[in-house]
């Protein structure tokens, strides 16, 4: 398999693991990560912050968001209404 392909990049399918928690050391608003998968750059607006984030990184690769609840969708975009059933209400 070719490894350029393994990024991500526009009208990718994505699957990603959310961890939460009240703060970066403390992972406590989910007992386990939660599978989310979406095409990426697929909303009519543009990609969203969230998406920036992830661009080009490969496999494996983590990212760290701070979001406060008040931003989830500045943050999440148009993926915030397939995300709010994941998504901590805290």
């Amino acid at each position: 398999m070719n490894s350029d392909k393994l990024h991500v990049d526009y009208l990718k399918n994505i699957s990603v693991l959310f961890e939460m928690g009240t703060s970066k050391n403390s992972m406590d608003l989910s007992p386990d990560p939660v599978a989310y998968e979406f095409v990426f750059g697929a909303g009519a607006q543009g990609i969203c912050s969230f998406e920036k984030s992830l661009f080009g990184k490969i496999p494996g690769q983590s990212v760290f968001l701070q979001v406060e609840s008040p931003n989830i969708n500045d943050v999440f975009g148009h993926l915030s209404q397939s995300l709010k059933d994941i998504l901590p209400n805290k």
